[in-house]
């Protein structure tokens, strides 16, 4: 993500970093455009990913006997992923 600066990110949470810590995370940054109905993290599947929205929506949804449940909604103002930085399984 070489390319990106402060001044051309749209996710507001990245945007609110202290500088500093906005130039730890710029050499693990990578840009990618995803389809519709990608599942960004899947239950009881490790990863080590966060995402980091620029546009468009997520869904946080969870299973009940075979139900899916939308929890919550995630776009620019915020992150998928907030697990790995907790260190904690999902």
């Amino acid at each position: 993500m070489s390319d990106f600066s402060r001044s051309n990110i749209q996710n507001l949470l990245l945007r609110a970093l202290a500088p500093e810590a906005f130039d730890l995370l710029l050499p693990a940054m990578q840009a990618i455009k995803l389809p519709t109905n990608f599942e960004l993290i899947s239950p009881c599947v490790p990863s080590g990913t966060v995402y980091f929205l620029e546009s468009g929506l997520a869904s946080v949804a969870t299973n009940s006997d075979g139900e899916s449940v939308e929890v919550g909604h995630v776009g620019y103002e915020g992150m998928a992923g907030a697990h790995v930085l907790q260190k904690v399984d999902q």
